[in-house]
Formats: C-alpha cells, sequence, structure tokens
C-alpha cells in the first residue's frame, strides 16, 4: 500500500515538471508571463496527493478498527 501511494506521489510530482520542460522545447518564446499557472498546477497536485494520502490513513485505521 504504501510502496503504491509513493508511486503515486512521485508520479503526480513529476508531471509538472515535465510538461514544463516540454513547452520550454517546443514554444521559441517560452511561456515565462505564465509561470503563476504552472505554479497554481503543482499546488493542486499536491493537495490531491495529500488528499489521497489522508483518505489512505483513515481507511487503514477503520481496517483495524474492523479487525480487532
Amino acid at each position: 500500500m504504501r510502496r503504491s501511494l509513493l508511486l503515486l506521489l512521485v508520479l503526480l510530482l513529476s508531471t509538472p515538471v515535465t510538461l514544463v520542460a516540454q513547452l520550454e522545447e517546443t514554444t521559441p518564446g517560452g511561456l515565462r508571463a505564465y509561470w503563476h499557472v504552472f505554479i497554481s498546477y503543482v499546488l493542486v497536485w499536491l493537495f490531491i496527493g495529500g488528499w489521497l494520502v489522508m483518505i489512505a490513513r483513515k481507511l487503514g485505521r477503520v481496517g483495524r478498527d474492523l479487525e480487532g
């Protein structure tokens, strides 16, 4: 369970970096004026990742309570 959460977190965090790197190579002028959009994108993914971790922890507690 923790391995899958770690993999999900790594994938979520690497996606914005990959997108920004690809955009800088393909556009001649770059997108420096839109840096706030990329920061917002990263923050949203971090919030979603934190939410998923919170849900996984709560489900783990519920499972332990049901077992014992």
